[in-house]
């Protein structure tokens, strides 16, 4: 068996971190078939072993390792693998109904529902950005659907998969 180790100093340790236990924690007990990382827990069950090193107390988390090739270094995305990579985000979203946290926070830079929001902040540090005819199309797009937010369902998603963090199965053929 082969495993991840992360070592973590004290400056690596915040609320991020725990969150991200408690996901894989949450998916854990989902089946949705997709490979996801598990965490390994030390002999009496904790989730990060404590280790002293200089005057800091540093934490070590074991994980199962996940095989695979990172798409990036995949040369052909097939229309089959893009179609794949979908229908799995699907049901990651899926498996992360119903997850909450007291860690989790309420909103961040990539939340869709701040999109106005965002684009406003990033003119405000780019002005010449205001008359770029794809930050006035996105703009018009996302005051279209704003009033609809509120009446579709909310559900956590993977807002981060690309080509450097997707794993994928190479097959020959």
């Amino acid at each position: 068996r082969i495993f991840l180790a992360k070592l973590r100093t004290k400056a690596d340790r915040n609320d991020r971190l725990r969150w991200q236990k408690e996901i894989l924690l949450h998916l854990a007990d989902r089946h949705f078939d997709c490979a996801v990382p598990t965490l390994v827990p030390t002999i009496d069950g904790d989730l990060d072993l404590g280790l002293d090193v200089g005057s800091e107390r540093w934490l070590l988390t074991v994980l199962n390792w996940v095989p695979g090739t990172d798409m990036v270094k995949v040369d052909k995305h097939s229309d089959g693998l893009l179609i794949d990579i979908g229908a799995t985000a699907a049901r990651v979203t899926i498996a992360l109904d119903g997850f909450r946290s007291e860690t989790m926070h309420d909103t961040h830079h990539w939340d869709v529902t701040r999109s106005a929001e965002v684009i406003d902040e990033c003119v405000a540090l780019d002005p010449t950005l205001a008359d770029n005819p794809d930050v006035i199309k996105a703009l018009g797009w996302f005051r279209d659907v704003e009033p609809l937010l509120d009446s579709l369902p909310m559900s956590m998603v993977h807002n981060d998969l690309n080509d450097n963090n997707v794993l994928v199965e190479v097959v020959d053929g």
